[in-house]
């Protein structure tokens, strides 16, 4: 009876050490490829939705995985993937809208996975060009970044209050240009994001006035890249994934560290980080809303181009076989 006990005791510890093993033991990368060491050059969006990139850099996740990285920052993520285009880039860091709006010209772009879902646009004006409630932007100047997340979801807002795009001056411009275009009163209003937001702010004083940009929607920031590159290098690829996914682990379990890291590296106030870490998701996977958003993208491109094109099918567009891979449950693209 007592060898029985001992017997039972015996099993009963070791399934024990077995769960726990199951539940401690790191399941997003899973085992480090031994091959030979990868380089590749990517654009990043100085951002905060670049922040698993960040980490995975900082933490040695990419060494680690057997990639060498060259980093190549930009103030959006528009810029990053005009570079990409010009095959100076193997991947860039960027809003869905910018594959939505760089597919019609370039095919090749595809979409690895998005690391982030955020809300953190805002439309900010001044005051003393009579701006104090959203319908009275009809008639202004409103500087946006083309082409960018921020276009759409200020079509977006225009339309919500009343506005048609054809009762606004749109000014293109970088970030840093929106910043000293609205500092500098040359137009009255603007679509932007941090840091540009706050550093607009910081500027006008009790003259700015302003809203949440995107009416509550989440965008998403993506792994943008080419066709032939995820052809051509499919070890790269998946190094990288595993790499953001060691990230998205680190900071879901050290999120105080990882906002204090965030907020040294891009020069933000701690207090803005959290606000802004409070409105975004850093996770490496693929909605199915991804697809949704990119679809509503398109339509409201085609509305405001007034171009008769058939919707693409973003299916093609979406590479989901590498992350699928690695972390199946991350893929819920339904495809």
């Amino acid at each position: 009876m007592k060898t029985r006990r001992s017997t039972v005791a015996l099993i009963s510890i070791a399934a024990c050490v077995l769960v726990l093993f199951f539940f401690l033991w790191p399941r997003g990368a899973g085992k480090k490829d031994e091959g030979p060491v990868e380089k590749i050059t990517v654009g990043v969006a100085s951002i905060d939705a670049s922040a698993l990139f960040y980490i995975a850099y900082d933490r040695g996740f990419f060494k680690e995985q057997g990639l060498d990285v060259k980093v190549v920052e930009y103030t959006a993520g528009v810029l990053a993937a005009d570079d990409l285009l010009q095959d100076n880039l193997d991947v860039v860091t960027a809003s869905e809208f910018a594959v939505v709006s760089k597919f019609p010209l370039h095919p090749e772009v595809r979409i690895l996975a998005s690391i982030a879902r955020s809300d953190n646009h805002e439309v900010i004006a001044r005051k003393d060009r009579g701006i104090t409630e959203p319908a009275q932007l009809k008639g202004k100047r409103i500087a946006v970044t083309r082409y960018s997340s921020g276009d759409f979801f200020l079509g977006a807002f225009l339309t919500q209050y009343g506005i048609p795009t054809t009762g606004v001056t749109f000014v293109d411009l970088p970030p840093p240009g929106i910043l000293d275009a609205l500092s500098s009163g040359a137009v009255d209003a603007a679509m932007a994001w941090e840091p540009t937001v706050g550093k607009v702010k910081e500027r006008l004083g009790s003259n700015a006035v302003y809203w949440p940009g995107q009416s509550g929607r989440g965008y998403y920031f993506v792994l943008m890249t080419r066709d032939d590159f995820i052809k051509k290098r499919p070890r790269a690829v998946e190094r990288l994934l595993k790499a953001l996914i060691e990230a998205e682990e680190y900071v879901s379990a050290h999120t105080p560290e990882a906002q204090t890291f965030m907020a040294e590296r891009l020069g933000y106030d701690r207090i803005l980080m959290q606000s802004l870490w409070s409105r975004s998701d850093f996770r490496v996977r693929l909605d199915q809303d991804l697809l949704i958003l990119m679809e509503d993208e398109t339509r409201w491109s085609l509305r405001r181009t007034h171009l008769k094109k058939d919707m693409p099918n973003y299916l093609n567009v979406i590479h989901w076989d590498s992350l699928k891979n690695i972390r199946p449950e991350a893929v819920s693209v339904i495809h």
